[in-house]
């Protein structure tokens, strides 16, 4: 979470740095901290990028979303919307919204950090069929799965209400599903609209997507319940199969009428009216409506992502710190546990802070206190809510370096899900690294590895404490090549590697192919070019190789702000009579 004081930073004064140019940013960092790995995609202000975090401690390295404008689009009201999107983003803590990372400018050209959503948006899903004679019925979803729809995104849309945030563009693209868990998640803010508290009646440019946004949104007049219409024109085509911008409101009505029961067909009548003022007032009082349609029982249900092509499926094993953690597969209760819970703890808020002034400090407390975890004590009264639990041990351990609490929170979780792999992976990290229990550790990877055989990072953190600290060079040999073979694309797993086969195997040729993949996959890695010109100065006596490397690993140090590592470099290079 970003603080205001930075917000308003961002917005007065650019921050310079390498790597900036809008063409051929792939594989460089920026800020010295996000790697771009490669391009997503492309809109009609902006691109984005999938990043490596480097500043995380955490391997593997989360991964992140750039968001970047477009060279062309520098002079028109892009940077206004970029701005509006990472304000917005600021101030919204949601497991279905991604957490805004970072945003800032680099020699002039804006930049927003994300969460990678692994998954798909929703047009994979949905039907966009242009007429009745070429629907696939069989593709279109059922009225279970639109209720369910409606539960999950109104609960979404009620906390953003909440936060006085229109989005202005709800549509099957701004809908992903997460693939860890097939949850639902909220995207693309770059058109917000923030209101005040009169209900959102004050003018506004008109923006949004035709067919899905209201008439009054289009006059400039866009109201919380303008989203509302928005999903409830999403929900039409996912049972009718075709957008709404090939149909007229009758028409949409008509195959609607005829694919769901009289109850159903009401309730997004009413979603829909073309005057705002008839419409459903709000997503809460929506939800109160669609309630007694809850189905009780569906252990047999299968959600509309059995729609989705595997083409469109991103590949599986995201990193353990961009994964919420969460059951297989949220159901309806889940659902509404979110919104009951999202309600409660508006009521818990007043209970505690009775005076408005207190009020408006806890609502703003995760901008003017980012190391805060107060927004996650209040969230926690749920007894099976270990999402919560999870994020906020790592925020602990990795920000507030409060070991202990972080502790407390990962048993939660195992205490809650004892079959939650993951968990144990990051006990396991925190009583290695933090808690000089290695032997707890070990148990805790050995745990991770029963649970899920394919969590290469498990193998990997075993891997390194077999090697380090319980002088296992075999069994560390054993798991990284595991750790390898289930994930060949982390430098880190083939450094390490590397000084195993060095110093406990005295394989000077394992060690250096290993060396030369770690640079290879990471060319900002400045400890690979340490360890392999070590091994040229003290093995190959090859000094020259050697003095390059150290001269880059010196280079990449500065850089990145690693004042005793970068000594250790010059020293090297002094060893050897040559300087930076």
């Amino acid at each position: 979470m970003v603080s205001i004081k930075s917000f308003f930073r961002f917005v007065a004064r650019p921050v310079t740095g390498r790597g900036s140019s809008y063409h051929g940013i792939v594989g460089q960092t920026l800020r010295g901290r996000y790697k771009i790995l490669r391009k997503l995609g492309q809109g009609g202000l902006g691109q984005t990028y999938l990043a490596e975090d480097l500043q995380m401690m955490i391997v593997p390295r989360p991964q992140r979303v750039m968001k970047q404008i477009l060279p062309e689009q520098m002079n028109t009201g892009a940077r206004r919307y970029f701005r509006k999107e990472a304000h917005a983003l600021s101030s919204l803590k949601h497991s279905q919204i991604p957490v805004l990372y970072d945003f800032f400018e680099v020699e002039g050209i804006p930049y927003i950090v994300q969460d990678f959503i692994e998954g798909h948006d929703l047009t994979a899903e949905i039907g966009h069929y242009a007429d009745v004679e070429t629907v696939d019925r069989a593709r279109c979803w059922t009225e279970q799965d639109v209720i369910i729809f409606l539960m999950d995104m109104l609960g979404i849309l009620d906390y953003i209400h909440t936060q006085n945030i229109i989005h202005r563009d709800i549509k099957p693209s701004n809908i992903m599903r997460r693939q860890s868990d097939d949850v639902l998640v909220l995207i693309d803010f770059g058109i917000v609209k923030n209101t005040d508290d009169s209900g959102g009646s004050s003018r506004s440019i008109a923006f949004g997507t035709k067919g899905y946004m209201p008439l009054e949104q289009g006059l400039s007049n866009a109201q919380f319940n303008s989203d509302v219409y928005a999903l409830g024109m999403t929900a039409i085509q996912a049972i009718v199969g075709i957008p709404p911008y090939y149909l007229s409101i009758e028409q949409r009505l008509s195959l609607l009428g005829g694919a769901v029961s009289p109850a159903l067909f009401t309730i997004i009548r009413h979603l829909v009216d073309e005057d705002y003022k008839e419409r459903c007032q709000s997503a809460k009082i929506a939800l109160s409506l669609l309630q007694p349609l809850v189905l009780k029982e569906r252990s047999n249900y299968r959600s509309p992502s059995r729609f989705a092509s595997q083409s469109t499926l991103k590949p599986t094993n995201p990193p353990v710190s961009t994964v919420k953690a969460s059951k297989p597969k949220k159901n309806l209760r889940a659902s509404l546990d979110d919104y009951i819970r999202d309600t409660i703890a508006n009521l818990y808020a007043f209970a505690i802070f009775v005076s408005p002034p207190a009020l408006i400090l806890f609502i703003l407390s995760p901008l003017v206190f980012p190391r805060s975890t107060l927004l996650y004590d209040v969230m926690l009264y749920m007894p099976d809510n270990y999402s919560l639990y999870y994020d906020r041990g790592l925020r602990k351990q990795y920000t507030l370096n409060d070991y202990q609490g972080a502790l407390a929170d990962y048993n939660k979780v195992i205490e809650i899900d004892p079959k939650y792999a993951l968990a144990y992976n990051a006990r396991g990290v925190l009583k290695h690294d933090k808690l000089n229990d290695p032997r707890g550790a070990l148990a805790d990877y050995k745990k991770a590895i029963e649970l899920d055989p394919k969590l290469a990072q498990a193998y990997y953190h075993s891997a390194v404490l077999k090697q380090y600290k319980l002088g296992d060079p075999q069994g560390a040999l054993v798991n990284y090549n595991k750790a390898i073979e289930l994930d060949p694309k982390y430098a880190e797993f083939y450094s390490n590697r590397g000084i195993l086969k060095e110093y406990k195997f005295s394989d000077l040729k394992g060690a250096l192919d290993d060396y030369n993949k770690a640079i290879e996959l990471d060319p900002q890695y400045a400890w690979a070019y340490y360890a392999r010109g070590l091994l040229k100065k003290d093995k190959s006596k090859n000094a020259q190789d050697a003095i390059a490397d150290f001269r880059q690993a010196a280079k990449l140090y500065r850089q990145q702000g690693q004042a005793k590592d970068l000594q250790k470099a010059l020293d090297r290079l002094k060893e050897l009579g040559a300087s930076e």
